[in-house]
């Protein structure tokens, strides 16, 4: 049976999890028609989550639920341009319950947000986060 290039690479990229793309990234998936996008469990402290912002978004809310019970938590938001210029921290997160924090601008909107999710102690601790955003502006 002779394969395309195309349906090699295809195969690859359905049957690899969508969880990590690089040593310390994982990447949340955009979804169609401006909808806020799906992120997967982060399941390794320090790792950066980037999340797509959508066209015109100055408002972002990104609910932050931890799980396993971890002893120390920072979450940390940065915004980032296209070419990969990231603002001064937006938002510190150090609670170790389920939090929603908001990130609110009305004169820069950013092309991609990056949460660095780090905690200490806890049994099987992961993080769930799940961004709303806005284009209604602040």
């Amino acid at each position: 049976m002779k394969r395309s290039l195309f349906t090699v690479v295809a195969a690859l990229l359905l049957a690899t999890p969508a969880v990590v793309c690089s040593a310390a990234t994982v990447y949340c998936n955009p979804i169609p028609n401006n909808q806020s996008p799906t992120c997967p469990a982060v399941t390794a402290s320090g790792t950066v989550l980037n999340v797509p912002n959508l066209p015109l978004t100055y408002n972002a809310t990104f609910e932050e639920i931890p799980s396993g019970s971890p002893a120390t938590v920072s979450v940390t938001i940065v915004g980032c341009s296209k070419g990969g210029t990231c603002s001064a921290t937006l938002n510190t997160n150090t609670s170790t319950s389920a939090a929603v924090v908001s990130v609110n601008s009305t004169t820069v909107v950013y092309s991609y947000y990056l949460l660095t999710i780090a905690w200490t102690g806890g049994t099987n601790v992961s993080f769930q986060i799940n961004p709303t955003l806005s284009t209604a502006p602040n």
